[in-house]
Order: structure tokens, then sequence, then C-alpha cells
């Protein structure tokens, strides 16, 4: 059972806005990746190059083989976990499957891994989702709902094929591109005893298609992320489960030391070169939903030492978890 939390429930007006402001942004980067493509085929070979181009993504799209989410799970050495080793979370992830109107429960798994991470893979009729050691140790219970419901959001909303259908239109883009490059090379000689000039910007365009197909593959990854925290926070009924959970995992992210050896400066990535949106801007999307005299004040923490509260245990074969 999920934990009724006294936090108040998203707003609906925000919550609404939100949603369908995703729902633009995915269809105008879908849009904006197969107008790339059809401007490509148009520019290589005319109004045959734009059939070309379609005709490919769909046999691409038809013939590609599905890998069963298992298998994904098996390539990151991610561990089944049973409903009698994971009782209680698979309590959680049964409701938030009821609330996802998911007919198929999402099988977990649990990767051996310090780094807090989480993912899903498959579709909405054979999903898995999973969860690293790390991440386990660091959420409590209700930080852990936020981050299944995130993961069930992603399910839901089918991301995992739509992230896929970007994939093949950034794999078309290229192939039509470096097509309309080998083309532009070997016409050279007939350009320049032709008289006529060599088409240097179409050639730059060829060139620099694919990085821009790619800018919008993570722009559409990043407006995913965005739509899976707003369907966490309404699956949940409250959005301070993954405000929580995303600090935690941002804190701790940054004392890694693998990010101080790479990044000493703690310099951020630009933004349009991420497939996830800044926990910033995640953290201020979450906080919007909640009335500004409803969100919770910074608490001063106290000298005094309490007690511990009694740990929920999650038992695997090797290992032992524990929720406050």
């Amino acid at each position: 059972m999920i934990q009724q939390q006294h936090i108040p429930h998203p707003r609906k007006n925000t919550v609404v806005r939100h949603k369908y402001l995703n729902l633009l942004h995915t269809v105008l980067l879908l849009a904006a990746m197969a107008g790339l493509l059809s401007l490509i085929g148009w520019m290589t070979a005319g109004l045959a190059g734009i059939k070309m181009a379609m005709i490919a993504g769909a046999l691409i799209f038809l013939f590609s083989p599905r890998v069963p989410p298992h298998l994904v799970m098996k390539a990151y050495r991610a561990r089944p976990l049973t409903h009698g080793s994971a009782p209680r979370l698979y309590a959680i992830l049964e409701e938030l499957s009821a609330r996802a109107g998911l007919k198929t429960l999402p099988r977990l798994y649990v990767q051996p891994v310090a780094a807090p991470n989480a993912f899903a893979a498959g579709t909405r009729d054979n999903a898995a989702i999973s969860i690293s050691e790390g991440l386990l140790r660091i959420l409590d219970i209700r930080e852990t709902q936020a981050i299944l419901g995130h993961e069930v959001a992603h399910i839901k909303n089918n991301d995992m094929q739509v992230m896929g259908m970007a994939g093949l239109f950034n794999q078309v883009t290229r192939f039509m591109s470096v097509t309309g490059q080998v083309l532009i090379l070997f016409s050279i000689p007939f350009f320049l005893f032709g008289g006529e000039g060599i088409p240097i910007l179409l050639f730059l365009f060829l060139v620099f298609a694919p990085s821009l197909s790619i800018l919008f593959n993570l722009a559409l990854s990043r407006t995913r992320e965005f739509a899976a925290d707003l369907d966490s926070a309404r699956l949940t009924g409250s959005p301070m489960g993954l405000i929580r959970a995303l600090s935690k995992i941002e804190r701790i992210h940054r004392q890694s030391w693998r990010q101080r050896l790479v990044n000493p400066y703690r310099m951020a990535a630009p933004s349009i070169l991420r497939t996830h949106p800044l926990t910033s801007d995640r953290i201020a999307r979450l906080e919007s939903l909640i009335p500004e005299s409803k969100r919770e004040q910074p608490r001063i923490q106290s000298s005094v030492r309490r007690a511990p509260a009694r740990p929920v245990i999650l038992r695997t074969p090797s290992r032992r978890f524990y929720f406050s």
C-alpha cells in the first residue's frame, strides 16, 4: 500500500498545463525530426528522396529486433526480485500500476552497483524496472515510491517506444546524410567541368544534419523525463517524495569520486547536451505543483539525536536494504 502523505495533492490546473505542454513539445520534436529527414531526402533526390527516406524508416521500424526486457536487465547484470524478497516494493508497484492502468505488472530487478540509478525497459504489456543497490540504500520508502512512480510513468506513456522511434529517425538521417555527402563528392568533377559552383551550403547542411537530429533526440528525452515526473506526482498523490529523491541523488552524484575526477570544478554540462533535465529544473517544476502556502519550509536541525525509526527490511539472497 502507498503510504498517505500529509502533503497536498498537485494543483489540477498546473498539472493539466504541464501535461499539455509536454505533449506539445513531444509532437513538435518528433515532427521536427521527421521534417529534417524529409528535407535531407528532398535535397538528395527530390520527391523520390522523401519517399525513399520514409520507406527506409518504415522498414527499419517494422523489422528492427525488439529486445526483451529480461535481456536488457541481464546486460546490466540486474537480478530479479521475487515477491517474497521484496513484498513491500511489489505492493507499492501493484498499486502504482493499477493507478496507471497497466494490465501487466512490471517485474522488479536490482542492479548490483553503488551508483543511485533506476530505469525501465520493455512495453506496457511486457516491462521491467531496475533499481540499483545504491539507490535502495539512500532512499526511504516514500522516496522509493516516487522513483517507482516515475518508472511506471515511463511504461504507461510508452516512452521507450517514443525514444526508439526517435533513435530510428537518427539512424535514417545519418544514412541519408552520408549518402548525400558521397553523391556530392563524386559529383565534384561534373560541377567543375560544367561551370557550376560546388554546393558548399548543401554539403555543410548534410554534414551537420545528424548532429541536429541528435539534439532533437536529447530534447525529446528531457521532455519525456518532465512528463514522467509529472505523472509520478499524480500517481503517488504528491511531488514531495520525488523532490526529496532527486535532491538525494543529485547530492550523491556530486560527491562521487568519479564526478570529482572527471569534473573537478563542478561545471554543469550545457542543458542541450543532456538526456535528463537539470535537477534544479525538475525540482522547480515539481514545486510549482504545490500551492505556495503549503510548501515545506526548511527545517532547523536539532542538536538532540533521535532514535532511528524501525527499519523495513528488503531481503535478497545476498544483501539487505533498509528503509526508514
